[in-house]
């Protein structure tokens, strides 16, 4: 046998560019611990907590680069979906692991899921969130301890800042731990220009083919206008979107319950959109809303807004 020549791509894909001299943000550079034993009796757990779907343990700024010291990565092979990782320490300084693993795991290398066997200190790593925004799944690779436990969420979003705390998806939260509660610059405020449209219901059937056809810009997809309403706990009256603030707890649903807002996943001043106007019998103010969102219409599944007929019902609200 004999060595292979080395090779080099002649390209590296963008997602693959070193992160190793990127400045981190405090705020972004967490620990992620997993672990089984006393501190998490009969189960295997993630920074101190099995599995819970209504939890995430780190929030992410989109964008940003993120550091993570692994904990226990030379007993458990982590592995995160989404976005790959990439070694950026505490492997060529360690004593505890041999030469032959130095020479195979280099700080540098990107990884999918990585164990380095007998490991001591923290693994630092890092990635860029750049494409996709949501929560991401993160776990022990050893599938008994995955579903015994050992996995976690973290939570990538628009706009906020990194926290290294956990935080729950839908309940209060220590108001400390809160994102900044400023509105983006410009959310759904076009105050010089009416992009709305009100639809007449006699024309309904060539009012909605316009609205489902509208152009949304350069892959801009539109929802609601800044003007729609929302109730917000706390508050009188309903608020208008474009005064909802991260942190805000929005009502959901037709029972009482509210969900933080976390981020505002898409907005844009820029875009000239369409709207129907969707009035209801009860009254109130109208939903503005692009052709194109989906709504639950009764007895059917979710459905374009531009389907929407008169006489329709919508969770509860006749059309």
């Amino acid at each position: 046998s004999r060595d292979l020549e080395r090779w080099t791509p002649p390209t590296i894909p963008a997602y693959l560019e070193s992160l190793q001299r990127e400045s981190v943000d405090n705020d972004c550079e967490c620990s992620t611990r997993m672990h089984g034993g006393n501190s998490c009796p009969g189960n295997f757990c993630v920074n101190e907590e099995s599995f819970d779907p209504e939890r995430y343990i780190h929030t992410i700024r989109f964008g940003e680069v993120i550091e993570r010291a692994l904990e226990n990565a030379g007993a458990h092979p982590y592995h995160q979906h989404v976005y790959p990782f990439q070694i950026t320490d505490n492997v060529d300084n360690d004593r505890s692991i041999t030469s032959q693993q130095k020479a195979y795991f280099k700080e540098g290398d990107w990884h999918d899921v990585l164990m380095i066997d007998d490991l001591d200190d923290d693994l630092i790593v890092r990635y860029k969130p750049d494409v996709y925004d949501g929560r991401i799944m993160l776990h022990c690779h050893r599938l008994n301890h995955e579903d015994r436990g050992m996995m976690a969420q973290e939570h990538i979003i628009r706009n906020g800042r990194c926290d290294c705390n956990a935080q729950s998806v839908s309940l209060p939260v220590d108001p400390s731990q809160e994102a900044s509660r400023t509105t983006p610059s410009g959310f759904g405020n076009n105050n010089d220009e009416d992009s709305s449209s009100d639809e007449d219901s006699s024309d309904e059937d060539s009012s909605n083919e316009e609205a489902a056809n509208a152009p949304i810009g350069s892959g801009f997809i539109g929802c609601v206008s800044g003007q729609t309403t929302v109730d917000v706990k706390g508050k009188e009256s309903a608020v208008a979107m474009e005064d909802v603030k991260i942190g805000d707890y929005v009502r959901v649903g037709e029972k009482l319950e509210y969900s933080r807002v976390y981020s505002f996943g898409h907005y844009n001043t820029a875009e000239t959109l369409t709207y129907l106007r969707i009035h209801f019998e009860e009254g109130g103010k109208p939903l503005e809303i692009t052709g194109n969102h989906m709504l639950f219409a009764s007895e059917a599944a979710a459905v374009p807004a531009s389907n929407i007929q008169v006489g329709d019902t919508l969770v509860g609200d006749r059309i």
